[in-house]
């Protein structure tokens, strides 16, 4: 089975959103005002998204990099001195 989450309806719908993307982009080339302003909309979200995605990406790293495991360990200022495995009687 090539692609067993995939059903035809997903598949049928992002060629469809795909088309209507394409002509859009069309209509914008051709000169459409309403195209070109869509046009730029969809290209803004889709780079914000992108970067968010990338800056994401690379703050995970840092952390996976830069932080010890005994630094997430620590004690938040509320709970200093106290042991969460003592439980009074």
């Amino acid at each position: 089975m090539l692609l067993p989450r995939f059903t035809i309806r997903w598949i049928l719908g992002f060629t469809l959103v795909c088309a209507l993307l394409l002509l859009i982009l069309r209509a914008s080339i051709t000169g459409g005002a309403w195209a070109t302003g869509v046009s730029a909309a969809i290209g803004f979200v889709i780079v914000t998204l992108l970067v968010h995605g990338l800056c994401f990406g690379l703050l995970w790293l840092a952390s996976q990099v830069f932080v010890r495991p005994q630094d997430a360990r620590r004690q938040t200022p509320g709970t200093a001195g106290s042991r969460s495995e003592e439980v009074p009687p």
